[in-house]
Parts: C-alpha cells; structure tokens; sequence
C-alpha cells in the first residue's frame, strides 16, 4: 500500500489551525458569498460571529418581541390590543 502526503493544505478560518486529513470540517459563510473550513472546536465561534452555516436558513430567525401582538383580524378592524 502506497501512502501519499496530500499537496493541499487546510486551516481553521478562525483560530488559523491546521487541520488534519480526514479532520471533520463545518463550512461557513462569513460574507454570504465564500465558504471557508471552520474547525469543531471553533463552531461556537464562528455562530457568534454571525457567519452562515453551509446548508442552513440563510435568513435569520424573527426575534420574539417583533413578532406581532395582535391578531391579524383585530389588526384588520382596527381593534385595541388590550395592556
């Protein structure tokens, strides 16, 4: 069996680390447009940062408190929403 070293070499888009070959990597997106290897150990990391994970929602979910907080049909009829 014939070993052969691997010309490319891969790194962590966060913490610059060089992975190992067959390293499981997480794809992301930190502009919208390119996607770069992220470690498992900086996955956090790169959430927080706000990138996109290859794969997922590229829309970010509504927060709770901007949700509406009348009914569609009260908002219709012009009815109070009741403090």
């Amino acid at each position: 069996m014939r070993v052969t070293k691997s010309t490319v070499i891969r790194a962590c888009a966060v913490c610059e680390r060089t992975l190992l070959q067959g390293e499981y990597t997480v794809r992301f997106s930190p502009d919208g447009v390119e996607f770069v290897d992220v470690c498992p150990l900086c996955h956090e990391a790169a959430l927080d940062y706000g990138w996109v994970r290859e794969g997922g929602p590229m829309s970010r979910a509504i927060a709770p408190h901007s949700r509406r907080k009348r009914p569609r049909w009260a908002q219709l009829l012009g009815v109070q929403a009741k403090e």
